[in-house]
């Protein structure tokens, strides 16, 4: 029979274990980014975790914030793409955006008030993602989520080579590397649960 103070710890350990069973964790090690091409559809949990699809378009899925231009609370998605690997190993937790010139201030890339029309990889700068209005976006609100955090879409079907929009289908890249960076409370560095790094080869 156990002891009554054995008794309390072990009540307590219960009750704490339960507490952080029901509250989700706003601090996780890895930012969820799903890639989606037609019934395919997967989340990695590590970087550069590779994801095989077809040459051709494809999304990426995340969450974010209400980005909202007026208040000045920018809840943007911050992308990198590259052809290597390589390119990307300096965006890492612990990073403050003001050292990164893919990350800093004024790096993001020129865009439409509808989004890109094509990604830009092994440009020196970032591809400035967010949904403001149904007239200012540059990337598709899928829905939104009890506690306000939008589900959006950033749909990759062109790139840019030699200053022409061509189809991804038409291109001969192997493969391209995403950095995807949200800065959930704004302070300019990068923090677990903020960063996810994808590898995308292409199967043909």
């Amino acid at each position: 029979m156990l002891k009554p103070l054995a008794y309390c710890c072990l009540l307590t350990i219960a009750g704490l274990l339960a507490a952080c069973s029901s509250t989700p964790s706003t601090d996780r090690p890895y930012l969820p980014v799903t890639l989606r091409q037609d019934s395919f559809s997967r989340t990695p949990g590590r970087d550069f975790d590779t994801l095989s699809i077809r040459r051709d378009a494809f999304s990426l899925l995340f969450d974010n914030q209400p980005y909202d231009g007026q208040g000045q609370r920018y809840h943007a998605a911050h992308v990198v793409v590259a052809t290597n690997p390589q390119a990307l190993a300096g965006i890492t937790v612990g990073l403050k955006t003001q050292d990164s010139p893919y990350l800093e201030e004024g790096s993001g890339m020129a865009g439409t008030d509808l989004g890109y029309t094509s990604i830009l990889p092994d440009t020196e700068g970032q591809h400035y993602l967010y949904y403001d209005t149904p007239t200012d976006h540059r990337v598709e609100l899928l829905g939104t989520r009890p506690d306000g955090t939008r589900q959006l879409e950033w749909k990759i079907s062109q790139v840019l080579v030699n200053e022409q929009d061509v189809p991804l289908a038409q291109t001969r890249l192997r493969a391209l590397y995403f950095a995807v960076f949200i800065d959930h409370n704004l302070n300019e560095v990068v923090e677990a649960g903020e960063l996810a790094k994808l590898a995308v080869r292409f199967t043909d």
